[in-house]
């Protein structure tokens, strides 16, 4: 399915000198979002959130708010106008500590509605089935580098192959050392360049999830380097054919996330069609400001559905892939 995503879901005005609020974040739920982004920080710029973590766009003159504010406002609102689940995606920039007290933070205002890994451990994994559910998406370094050191450790001579998979024993090792933050990253994260290589199942996740840059995608179906205003028609037509449907296949079996290009400062957003077209479920949009046609069209594909749209049979099922 497709999903409503946001981008950068705290920030109202512009990407570098925009008001950071929990508003932002009820008004998109309200609006039919699933999937926000919270950036979290160790930051000392209010003299009430010295001792906790925050949210904000880092290394820009972006205002700052509390996550415990923002955890709050989306437990306040992230049901009301669908009980289809919602997805946290957690930027991190915090130290153990605040990692904990994040956690923390989200079983207080959350409860039983936010999953572990342990919750969805053999059960099914439908947005049907997780109507009423929080779950958070994240990086887990620990399996990233597991898997890293298999893969450098692995006996080319003997298996000729360049690595191999992790272990059930370790990621069991890696499992059992797992903190209370990490245990609550149900969404974890494969890096972009084993996704698109197929290698995703080294990692060993239930729900594996990607994110690239609209760049990286533009050059995977055969696009130009996208500029910082919408793809024109031309460039879109040039990228439908080939190698979109190489990446609709891997699509079929596993998440991928796409986020606009870094040099959006105004917000203006990228071509949300061509993303869905090449089979990415969550396409992040700027949303806090004037809306643009991209927003128009995502407001569009979204209304009334929950913020869950299935996608055509052809391109899930291999029809489509001709």
């Amino acid at each position: 399915s497709w999903v409503a995503p946001s981008h950068n879901s705290y920030i109202v005005g512009d990407q570098l000198t925009g008001r950071s609020t929990r508003e932002a974040y009820m008004r998109q739920l309200l609006q039919g979002c699933r999937h926000v982004e919270i950036d979290c920080w160790d930051q000392f710029q209010l003299r009430s959130c010295k001792t906790v973590p925050v949210v904000t766009h880092g290394h820009t003159l972006c205002t700052v708010e509390s996550f415990d504010a923002v955890a709050s406002a989306i437990a306040r609102t992230a049901f009301v106008t669908s009980d289809l689940p919602v997805i946290l995606s957690l930027e991190m920039h915090c130290k153990p500590e605040r990692q904990h007290a994040i956690a923390l933070a989200l079983l207080s205002n959350l409860g039983e509605r936010l999953l572990s890994c342990d919750d969805i451990e053999g059960s099914s994994l439908s947005p049907e089935a997780l109507r009423g559910k929080v779950l958070c998406k994240g990086k887990v370094k620990a399996v990233l580098a597991a898997v890293r050191e298999a893969r450098s450790s692995a006996d080319v001579a003997e298996t000729g192959e360049a690595g191999r998979t992790v272990s059930e024993r370790e990621r069991a090792s890696v499992a059992s050392s797992e903190t209370l933050y990490v245990r609550h990253l149900t969404l974890r994260t494969v890096p972009a360049d084993d996704f698109l290589a197929g290698l995703s199942h080294e990692y060993g996740f239930a729900l594996p999830i990607t994110s690239i840059g609209e760049e990286r995608l533009g050059r995977e179906i055969g696009l130009a380097a996208p500029r910082a205003e919408a793809l024109d028609e031309g460039s879109v037509l040039r990228g439908m054919a080939g190698s979109v449907h190489a990446l609709q296949r891997k699509t079929a079996e596993q998440l991928l996330r796409v986020y606009p290009l870094g040099l959006r400062f105004a917000g203006k957003n990228l071509d949300p069609l061509v993303c869905w077209r090449a089979g990415a479920q969550h396409v992040a949009l700027n949303l806090g400001q004037h809306p643009d046609l991209a927003a128009q069209l995502h407001y569009a594909l979204f209304e009334d559905t929950g913020g869950y749209v299935r996608k055509p049979e052809e391109m899930v099922d291999g029809r489509g892939w001709a």
